[in-house]
Order: structure tokens, then sequence, then C-alpha cells
């Protein structure tokens, strides 16, 4: 009497399994290659995702409310240095900062013949474009120093630089 009653409850859990999963659609009122119409279900009466779209400008974006936050300076760099390389972020940097690159190369994993090779190039760049920074108020202007618009690099320097830019990324990473 158990086994038959153990059987009939597991033929009728097969039979709902198979009405919920093969019925349903079909009780709900939708067919197999008949159009749906989609129903926003999103409690939310603004638009998500690719439905979003940007019509405005920023100056129509309310304002930042910043109280309580440190004034941050922002650089403002020649775009005379920007055009000149990529990597200009090599060319512009502090006497502290020259000394924090030349680490990541001292510490990078390439021959002692490379590493003086790179640093002797960047010595050779900090000297031939010295760059100023002029502070006024938040803002900090970066230019060379003798206030020259003209910065060429030839295609050896950039990729020079570039060998060297992903030197020091890899260095930044692994520390960071």
């Amino acid at each position: 009497m158990r086994t038959g009653l153990t059987l009939g409850i597991g033929v009728i859990l097969l039979a709902l399994l198979l009405v919920g999963l093969f019925g349903a659609p079909y009780l709900a009122g939708s067919r197999p290659g008949k159009a749906t119409e989609k129903i926003n279900t999103s409690p939310s009466p603004y638009p998500t995702g690719s439905e979003w779209k940007w019509t405005g400008t920023l100056k129509e974006l309310p304002p930042l409310d910043t109280t309580g936050l440190e004034p941050v300076e922002r650089l403002v760099i020649d775009p005379a240095i920007l055009s000149a390389t990529p990597y200009w972020l090599l060319v512009i940097p502090t006497t502290e900062e020259q000394k924090v690159l030349l680490g990541y190369i001292d510490e990078s994993n390439i021959t002692v013949q490379e590493k003086k090779e790179m640093k002797n190039f960047l010595q050779m760049i900090w000297e031939k474009y010295p760059v100023q920074r002029v502070k006024d108020g938040l803002d900090v202007y970066v230019s060379l120093r003798d206030g020259s618009t003209e910065l060429k690099f030839s295609a050896d320097e950039n990729k020079t630089l570039e060998k060297i830019f992903m030197i020091v990324m890899k260095g930044w990473g692994e520390k960071n």
C-alpha cells in the first residue's frame, strides 16, 4: 500500500512539473511564435540600461555638494607637451616624482645595461626640456620653462618613452 502511495505522489508531482514547464506559457496567453507585449515591471519611473540617453549639457547638472571635502589641485598641462608624446607624464615630473620613476626602473627585471640606458634617457629629457609649474589658486599650470611652444620627439624617442612607461606602469601596478 505504501509503495502505491509513493508512486502515486511521484506521478502527481511529475505531472505538475510538466504542466508548469510546458503549460504555463499557454495558460498565460503566450504561444510559441506569437509576439508578446513587453511589460515594464521596473518600479522606477526613470529609464534604465539602454533606454537611458544623455540629452543635456554639463551646465544643466545640479551643483556638486563639496561640503567637508578638501580642495584638490588641478594640473593644467601645456598643449605643446600633450601633443608631443602620449607619454607626457614621463616628461613633466617634479624632482620627487623623478626619483620615484627612476626607482621603478631600478626595481624592474631588465638588465643593468637597459636600466642605465633608460635612466640616462630620462635624465637627458628632463635636462633638455625642463618644465615649470605655476600655481594659480587650485590650478597648477605645467609648461616648458623656456616658454617654448615647440616640443617634438622623434619616433625613436617616443619608442623609448613607451618602453619606460610600460616598465613604470608595471612597477606601479605591483606596488598598488
